[in-house]
């Protein structure tokens, strides 16, 4: 709630405005906010749609270019917290965790075991550090993006819970999740700014959020 109404002046797309807010009541214990529903459809509802998928990608790469110039000591000011993690550790707890919670079908454990086996072989040395840490919106699945009428550009985004300031290759791996490799290096070729050259390595294992469903983990693109 703090974040937001700066990131409304910098960033060239709708981000939620918070019109009902409420702290904890002994009747309704639970903190509120509530904001008023934006244009645009979200990304995971447009599958099989004749979206324009490079400028989408070149709105993509303007708006995160835009997010991560934000200078760390005013996010600071607006509460960013900093937060750095392990891409390796991250990566082989949350994917296992998730991928228990799955329903099972024949080929789990055979899947299961590969997908340890290869979450073992990551060396996070070589995936390296990023050149710069930035402001992130941290949590960028398909279903916090909306695609504008033109299906050629994203007009919203939501869901800036998890927000923070750390290695920007998490801005990028809902992008990951969502067309995989080729539509992330889209976004690379139109982004303005200089990223490392194993930002999409680490993109690729980030930790996300859990998703809303076990069964959306599988959207992910297989890494092995």
């Amino acid at each position: 709630m703090k974040l937001l109404p700066h990131l409304d002046g910098i960033l060239p797309i709708q981000v939620p405005r918070f019109t009902h807010t409420s702290l904890s009541r002994a009747n309704f214990p639970f903190i509120y906010a509530g904001y008023r529903k934006m244009s645009g459809r979200f990304s995971s509802d447009m599958e099989g749609e004749p979206l324009h998928h490079n400028k989408i990608a070149q709105s993509l790469a303007v708006i995160l270019s835009r997010l991560h110039c934000v200078s760390l000591p005013e996010a600071r000011s607006w509460g960013c917290e900093d937060k750095t993690s392990s891409v390796e550790d991250g990566a082989r707890i949350q994917d296992m965790e998730e991928f228990t919670n799955l329903p099972d079908w024949p080929e789990k454990s055979r899947f299961g075991l590969r997908m340890v086996n290869y979450l073992r072989s990551i060396d996070n040395i070589s995936l390296g550090s990023p050149d710069r840490i930035t402001l992130t919106h941290g949590d960028p699945l398909p279903d916090h993006i909306l695609i504008g009428e033109d299906l050629a550009s994203v007009c919203a985004m939501i869901d800036w819970g998890a927000a923070h300031l750390g290695d920007p290759a998490i801005d990028f791996a809902g992008l990951y999740y969502w067309r995989g490799a080729p539509f992330v290096d889209q976004v690379f070729r139109h982004y303005p700014g200089v990223l490392d050259s194993e930002i999409l390595n680490r993109a690729a294992l980030r930790p996300l959020p859990p998703p809303h469903s076990p069964t959306s983990a599988m959207m992910r693109p297989p890494l092995f």
